[in-house]
């Protein structure tokens, strides 16, 4: 649902901004990003899944493993109204 979220709701203004706050993922090599990185969109899915949930699910042997923003309360509260403003 995440990617659909994404793809069909989310301006590219307000997913560099969602995407921020979001953690890369387990095992990103800052040197060589394309190594173990989750890809933007995979970081949107994974994030909005926890969010919708409230499950955090890090510890899950799958996956890209990315970890939650800071605060997901203020990230989705910044979806919902980046969406309303579209």
């Amino acid at each position: 649902l995440g990617h659909v979220i994404d793809h069909a709701l989310v301006e590219p203004a307000l997913a560099a901004r969602l995407d921020a706050p979001i953690p890369a993922g387990y095992g990103c090599d800052p040197v060589q990003p394309d190594i173990g990185c989750a890809p933007r969109p995979e970081r949107f899915a994974e994030t909005f899944a926890k969010w919708a949930t409230g499950d955090i699910g890090f510890n899950l042997p799958i996956g890209y493993k990315v970890e939650p923003p800071a605060s997901l309360d203020d990230w989705g509260a910044q979806l919902v109204s980046g969406v309303d403003a579209a």
